[in-house]
């Protein structure tokens, strides 16, 4: 049968060292007295005198438990000192303050609970730290999402118009406008459905549906609805394409047509009608790279919407482990893209 050690408490082993220390201490200056009284007891000739040592006994004595409740009460006075840090700073803990923390002084019970509430403190503010990040990112993308639904609905507004507005040309053509239509209905429903879900849940990030896909057919599309739009605003496009043969990517294709969207919807914005949007798509390598250049209107930008869209097409082509950028010089945006290429196992 095992038998459980027994802990042994380091404070009340320091604790009773202190005792030992203070009656060692007092001995030392009581017993020169206790033996000096005890040599005139064996020279004392009357009573009365005995009486008088018998009372100088009791001072002694009296002045022995003084001597030693002094130095008991100096030597445990550091301890009686941190007992009553350690309950401040516990109280601050209590009020909230997360960036309070207790000093470790010694190596026993009091210094370990102080290690220990440290910890625990730590591992709160870490958690609430995390917390505050995970609903600002939500909130983030809560209105990204927000901002998103207006660009395809303004453009299937925008299809929906020359259907009803123009004489098409083509039955082909009427049935382009309608599948463009059709598809940015979808996207829309997507976006709110996301939306619904995100302001309901605790996750902050967007869920993604990667599939391996032809980058040439994919962005052919992509840029031939992006210059389409743009014609139709009474916007010139320049593209200077240069993909050559296919090639595959790892990519969701919603978000993408989001990050196109957006691009789209901030030259309707904010670009310059009077000078011609510079598309430049090149494939290399291991990578797809796709450059816009246009002159911005003087005029004030609105920020928080166009930087809402930045920021989101930022994070998509990062989780599509790309990298964007942007930069303005005087009246002169230019958007660069990057996206590596899928390569196989084989």
């Amino acid at each position: 049968m095992l038998i459980k050690k027994k802990h042994t408490s380091k404070l009340s082993t320091t604790l009773a060292l202190y005792m030992l220390l203070s009656a060692a201490i007092t001995m030392v200056f009581v017993l020169p007295i206790i033996a000096f009284i005890s040599s005139l007891e064996l020279e004392a000739v009357s009573i009365a005198f005995i009486t008088n040592l018998d009372a100088l006994k009791w001072f002694v004595t009296i002045i022995a438990y003084v001597i030693f409740s002094f130095i008991l009460f100096a030597l445990i006075g550091n301890k009686i000192r941190y007992i009553v840090n350690i309950e401040e700073r516990i109280s601050k803990i209590e009020t909230g303050d997360l960036h309070t923390s207790i000093p470790v002084h010694g190596n026993d019970e009091l210094s370990s609970l102080a290690a220990h509430v440290n910890t625990m403190t730590n591992i709160l503010r870490e958690r609430f730290e995390i917390e505050e990040q995970l609903k600002q990112e939500k909130s983030e993308l809560i209105s990204a999402l927000s901002h998103d639904i207006r660009t395809p609905l303004s453009i299937a507004i925008s299809y929906l118009d020359l259907l009803t507005e123009s004489n098409v040309e083509s039955e082909e053509k009427r049935q382009q406008y309608i599948h463009h239509i059709r598809s940015k209905a979808y996207l829309i429903k997507e976006l709110t459905d996301e939306l619904f879900y995100h302001s309901l849940s605790s996750h902050s990030s967007a869920p993604h549906s990667f599939a391996i896909v032809d980058g040439r057919v994919l962005f052919g599309q992509l840029l031939s609805e992006f210059i389409f739009i743009l014609e139709n605003e009474n916007f010139a496009v320049q593209l200077d394409e240069h993909m050559p043969e296919a090639f595959l990517i790892r990519a969701d294709i919603n978000q993408l047509l989001r990050v196109l969207d957006n691009l789209c919807s901030n030259v309707i914005k904010y670009a310059d009608f009077h000078t011609p949007i510079q598309l430049s798509v090149k494939l290399h390598e291991n990578s797809f790279e796709l450059k816009q250049i246009n002159t911005v209107r003087n005029q004030q930008i609105d920020s928080t919407g166009h930087g809402l869209g930045i920021n989101t097409c930022k994070k998509i082509i990062t989780r599509h482990e790309g990298m964007m950028s942007t930069q303005m010089v005087d009246a002169l945006f230019s958007l660069h893209i990057v996206l590596p290429l899928y390569k196989s196992e084989e």
